[in-house]
């Protein structure tokens, strides 16, 4: 069956629930590790796991600051 990682530090949690909690599907996590996008993961063995504190520090990385972007202007 394997180690239970999530069961060894509370840290970290299953790919099933870094979905639920990015509101993403699994598959959507999936492609983005394919593209080398998204929070970082680890493999153990078959299973992927992933830190609360990554997906935490991934989220930071998103955050846009929208007074800092140029407005398009209305062409007349």
């Amino acid at each position: 069956m394997g180690i239970d990682v999530t069961a060894l530090d509370p840290d970290f949690i299953t790919e099933s629930e870094a979905a639920s909690i990015l509101g993403k599907t699994i598959s959507t996590l999936r492609h983005w590790a394919m593209d080398r996008k998204g929070p970082a993961r680890i493999s153990v063995g078959r299973r992927i796991v992933y830190r609360k504190s990554a997906l935490l520090s991934w989220l930071i990385s998103q955050e846009t600051d929208f007074s800092k972007l140029r407005r398009r202007s209305k062409a007349a």
